[in-house]
């Protein structure tokens, strides 16, 4: 049987990169018992097939949905399972190539909220059409069997969740084989917290902390929070500018908010060119990337050897090579 795959936890892969003036080998504590680099190459592997397909299978889910409902005599037009994109047009002072930034203030705008391809299909539909497509799109709800532990309580049973449920164990699976492949995630989840919270890697985050502080830029205490917190500035920035726009906007609605944000887009955008210049020093002084990625390795290694059966019953397939 092979498992369902569902969305993963955040990968071991991307657990970062750091301690002045240490080797690898020595920040690492690597010698010749530690894991060669190419001993992850597999679950590097494993980690991009699972994390490449939550996209494909949000799109294929739709287009399952869209199937269905048109069985059932209604209209439903599928979502594309893409992230939104925005309107192309470059942030202030995004043509500095010396200091790119991280590409979040000095990238492409955001798109503004897309508005639900069905909604004006379901209000064109009269109350007691409304509540059928809902049905059908979504099933409703049952109580479990007599005597059961949750007796009188919602149930989920795809055969009766509507053409969501008939899609999602099209692409999923069985509730069994999903069950079977969260406690793989749980431990992918747990190795990836490890690895994170080893004590080499507090002594990088803190050595690179220290270097921010005395380049002017104190209170971050890890190396991803200078990139977060400009994420989640622009995220606010956007939020806000969005919010005074109509559910269906128009291009100049669009246009004249991406203006009166402009502004605030600039100031955020010099300030993440000279913060990713920070940070970048930063990680080259302390040797971050190349160091932690030494930590990173030998977790992930652990894992792949403790579970490669689970990972290639879970992906279908090898997932590499006996090393």
């Amino acid at each position: 049987m092979r498992l369902g795959r569902g969305p993963l936890p955040a990968p071991v892969v991307g657990i970062g990169t750091a301690t002045a003036g240490l080797a690898v080998a020595a920040l690492a504590g690597c010698t010749a018992s530690a894991a060669p680099a190419t001993r992850t190459d597999p679950v590097l592997a494993m980690l991009d097939v699972a994390w490449s397909e939550p996209i494909t299978d949000a799109a294929r889910m739709e287009s399952l949905v869209a199937e269905c409902m048109a069985q059932a005599g209604f209209t439903y037009v599928p979502t594309s399972g893409e992230p939104a994109q925005g309107s192309g047009s470059p942030a202030a002072g995004a043509s500095l190539p010396s200091e790119p930034g991280y590409g979040i203030a000095t990238g492409p705008r955001p798109a503004p909220p897309a508005a639900d391809p069905n909604a004006a299909t379901v209000a064109a539909l009269s109350p007691a059409e409304q509540q059928a497509y809902r049905v059908a799109l979504e099933g409703e709800a049952h109580p479990a069997p007599d005597g059961g532990a949750d007796d009188g309580a919602w149930q989920y049973d795809w055969q009766r969740a509507g053409c969501r449920g008939s899609a999602q164990h099209q692409v999923y699976g069985d509730p069994a084989q999903l069950d079977d492949a969260a406690a793989l995630e749980a431990e992918l989840a747990e190795a990836r917290l490890a690895a994170a919270s080893d004590p080499r890697v507090d002594e990088l985050e803190a050595a690179w902390a220290a270097c921010m502080a005395a380049s002017g830029y104190a209170g971050y205490t890890a190396a991803q929070d200078a990139e977060a917190s400009v994420q989640d500035a622009w995220d606010a920035l956007w939020a806000q500018a969005w919010s005074g726009l109509p559910s269906d906007p128009s291009a100049s609605d669009v246009a004249a908010a991406e203006a009166a944000a402009e502004p605030a887009v600039a100031e955020l955008a010099a300030h993440e060119r000279l913060l990713a210049a920070a940070d970048r020093t930063c990680r080259d002084q302390v040797g971050y990337d190349d160091a932690r990625d030494a930590v990173t390795a030998e977790y992930q290694d652990r894992f792949y050897q403790a579970h490669r059966a689970a990972l290639e019953e879970w992906l279908g397939g090898d997932v590499g090579d006996d090393r």
